[in-house]
């Protein structure tokens, strides 16, 4: 019969066993080895700079800018982008579209430009008239995790130069060119400020189209599926303590049903005088053993693995209406 002692022992082995099948279990669910898909930056600032888009339809070239114009704010943007080490583009829309088709455009454009995941932005500027304007920008690689959160201080510092809906609408964008330009520069300005400055960048950055994570490790930026190693972490002690109180839980019904129970003394029911023990034996004529053999069969499963990633890349960024 067993002791407290043994059944003790027993309780704490059980304990032990059920905590390494959490841990070990979910532990195995991390995925241990990681694809970076982040592309960086090549050096590259050829194709970084600034386009204008005439009105749609236009017989004329109505644009806002001169070429020499056009031509400064240009080398602006590629002196920008060779300081930050990331591709920066700037676009002045003259045609109207909704705010939908402005992000796809924009994240579209990127890509196209500058190839996917790699370290950069792209900044949408409606100058269309269209009521109310959406800017937005578009942003990849590093350029996520530096202006994800202070996206908007950019955008309402650039309200104080553009023009509203209703003044393009009323007075045209001609006698805004110089606060349009102005606003641009402002906006290489407000990209150096943050990258360059004391500004703590966004530590981890999740993409809901892509599913991928962006983050630093080690120096090293990742564009990848796999959660960042705190992450990774955090889960399995999560899981560590889930199993623990699962153990434990289950341990305290064991011990509260076989520890506190008291066990029955046979001898109770009985008169020493009246009970007469005899030795007895049993001698077996023969002796018989028979084995079955326990066949094992494993039978094989086709699944299909891997993982889909489309040609665009993963982005960051938002909107804002004036």
């Amino acid at each position: 019969m067993s002791t407290k002692k043994e059944k003790g022992s027993f309780l704490l082995k059980l304990l032990l066993i059920i905590i390494s099948f959490f841990a070990a279990y979910f532990f195995s669910l991390i995925p241990q080895k990681t694809d970076n898909y982040a592309a960086g930056f090549d050096g590259d600032t050829s194709k970084s700079g600034f386009a204008e888009l005439s009105p749609t339809g236009s017989e004329v070239q109505d644009y806002l800018f001169s070429a020499e114009e056009a031509d400064a704010i240009n080398q602006a943007v590629k002196e920008m982008a060779g300081k930050l080490e990331m591709n920066i583009f700037v676009y002045a829309s003259r045609t109207p579209i909704d705010d939908y088709d402005t992000e796809i455009f924009a994240d579209d454009s990127y890509d196209e430009m500058f190839g996917p995941d790699t370290d950069g932005l792209f900044y949408y500027m409606d100058l269309s008239g269209k009521s109310p304007a959406y800017d937005y920008i578009s942003t990849s690689g590093k350029a996520i995790l530096t202006y994800e959160d202070c996206r908007d201080s950019i955008f309402y510092a650039l309200d104080n130069f553009l023009p509203s809906s209703s003044d393009v609408q009323a007075n045209g964008l001609a006698p805004y060119k110089d606060n349009i330009m102005a606003g641009i520069m402002e906006f290489l300005k407000k990209l150096d400020y943050y990258a360059t400055t004391a500004y703590s960048p966004k530590k981890v950055f999740k993409s809901y189209v892509t599913g991928k994570y962006v983050y630093y490790n080690k120096g090293v930026l990742y564009v990848t599926t796999t959660r960042p190693p705190a992450q990774k972490m955090k889960l399995f002690f999560f899981c560590e303590l889930i199993g623990f109180i699962v153990a434990w839980s289950f341990s305290a019904r064991i011990r509260k049903k076989y520890f506190f129970v008291t066990t029955p003394n046979s001898r109770i029911y009985m008169s020493d005088n009246d009970v007469h023990f005899i030795q007895s034996e049993d001698t077996f004529l023969r002796e018989h053993t028979s084995k079955t053999a326990v066949s094992s069969s494993s039978s094989g499963g086709h699944r299909s693995g891997g993982s889909h990633r489309s040609g665009g890349g993963t982005h960051g960024g938002g909107g804002h209406h004036r």
